[in-house]
């Protein structure tokens, strides 16, 4: 399989590369239960099944882990949402399981949670490679239909929880299906990839040692590649412009090339003008259920302050909305060193302050009182 959005959010580094960060990837499967088990809670028993459904489009069949707590139900239910890549249920980052440790604690706590392989990953078909954002919003929608034909859970507390990417097709979803009982969104992005890019690139180049005029001329270069991605909906004919500007911003920066390739053609794609043309704004308005939206203060790849400040915008006037940045937390919602996105602290699957958050605001709005 072809290196393709390994990494959501996009950051210029100049001849570094144009690093993509990884939320996903494709590790093995795991449900690495002892992190998850240390850090769900065990009020009650659960149990696991397998299931498999139609997908989005013809030919995609998706296939997940859908866990239930004790007894006959019908419970509520979440229906958990990866980041970029080609990633499989358990949303593995650096080794460990991000969807198994959410999913015991709230499967703990009476609420049903499906995680799914995308398709063309894990037991699913189809073909990841072509996919746009928009075709994994579609696979989501099917997994929420899926979900409200099953007599075990209740059609009207079904939620979906994304994580980063995850986070940007939640509010896609919650538009086209108005039964979307809640929406969790950790680390989603709130403004276009090329706003992300903008703010981003420049602070790399300034970290490289770049300033006044050479700094003001890098930024362009990194401009000028934005929109000639995005503008240009033939990727062979973007190539030859993006390898000359890639060129000048070696010569700029006085650094090996090393952009080219595996880690440009990401963006270089239909995905890539997706996520750096689209403006999640535009969705999150329009959201009417209720949301928690959680950002880590430490997150490197989406910026607290440049998303959350967007996400407040989008949602004034809306009455069920809470918005919490977490303290020490990065992108994968772990314990990092200040200033290092990896630098985790402690092998932790998720930091428990983070489900400590979750599961009683999803208790609070699908259990009757």
């Amino acid at each position: 399989m072809p290196l393709r959005r390994v990494l959501f959010t996009v950051v210029f580094l100049g001849s570094t590369s144009l690093v993509i960060a990884h939320d996903g990837g494709v590790a093995p499967d795991s449900h690495n239960s002892a992190s998850a088990n240390s850090l769900a809670k065990t009020a009650l028993p659960r149990r696991e099944i397998e299931v498999a459904y139609p997908g989005g489009a013809p030919g995609v069949e998706l296939a997940g882990t859908l866990a239930l707590p004790q007894g006959h139900g019908p419970f509520p239910a979440v229906l958990l949402i990866q980041g970029s890549g080609p990633s499989r249920r358990d949303e593995v980052i650096n080794g460990r399981g991000l969807f198994p440790a959410i999913s015991d604690s709230l499967a703990n706590q009476g609420i049903a949670v499906l995680r799914f392989d995308k398709r063309g990953n894990g037991r699913s078909t189809g073909n990841f490679d072509t996919a746009t954002t928009l075709d994994l919003a579609a696979d989501v929608e099917a997994g929420f239909v899926f979900l409200r034909k099953r007599a075990d859970i209740r059609a009207d507390k079904i939620g979906l929880l994304g994580h980063s990417e995850g986070g940007l097709i939640a509010p896609i979803v919650a538009t086209r299906q108005k039964s979307v009982a809640f929406m969790v969104l950790m680390a989603a992005p709130a403004v276009s990839g090329a706003e992300i890019m903008h703010k981003q690139g420049r602070l790399a180049l300034m970290a490289r040692g770049l300033s006044g005029a050479r700094l003001e001329e890098a930024f362009s270069v990194q401009v000028e590649m934005i929109n000639t991605i995005v503008s240009e909906q033939d990727s062979n004919k973007a190539t030859p412009r993006l390898q000359d500007l890639n060129s000048r911003l070696t010569t700029l920066e006085g650094g090996p090339d090393q952009m080219i390739g595996a880690k440009l053609s990401a963006l270089n794609s239909a995905w890539g003008r997706f996520f750096m043309s689209y403006d999640p704004r535009n969705a999150l308005k329009h959201v009417t259920c209720p949301v928690l939206v959680l950002n880590g203060s430490a997150d490197v790849q989406v910026d607290p302050e440049q998303n959350l400040n967007a996400i407040r915008t989008a949602f004034q006037g809306h009455r069920d909305v809470e918005i919490r940045e977490l303290q020490g937390l990065g992108h994968a919602f772990r314990t990092v060193s200040k200033g290092a996105e990896s630098g985790s602290t402690s092998n932790e699957a998720i930091a428990p302050i983070a489900l400590e958050i979750i599961g009683p605001w999803i208790a609070k709005h699908v259990f009757d009182h």
